[in-house]
């Protein structure tokens, strides 16, 4: 089991190693990810339930790989909160799609019901 310290990062540390995973560093990224793999899993717990959960922790497993490229050191935030504001944006995005899903689902049970 890790220490405290590893298992609760500091900023700077986070940022150390978004900025090497940036850079290439195979290692970097894989402690990047496990620097915030406990946010992906909050979140991802808290967004959905059941089967979709994984599935959306997948999502934002996938969206810290895309959001490295336009994250830069220095920039304003700390890449835990650009990153936390990305996932963000990215859960209002399938949610408002899948409410999108639902609504459709019922305009075709209706429209069904009133054809049968």
């Amino acid at each position: 089991m890790g220490s405290l310290k590893s298992m609760n990062p500091k900023g700077k540390e986070i940022d150390m190693a978004a900025l090497a995973a940036k850079k290439g560093d195979p290692d970097a990224f894989v402690r990047l990810h496990s620097y915030l793999e406990r946010y992906i899993l909050r979140v991802s717990a808290n967004f959905m339930d059941g089967r979709e959960q994984e599935d959306v922790a997948q999502e934002l497993r996938l969206l810290l790989f895309k959001v490295l490229s336009s994250w830069e050191l220095g920039k304003g935030r700390e890449f835990r909160q650009y990153y936390i504001g990305a996932m963000k944006k990215h859960l209002w995005k399938l949610r408002k799609k899948a409410t999108r899903m639902i609504l459709v689902s019922i305009e075709e049970m209706e429209a069904g019901y009133a054809t049968g």
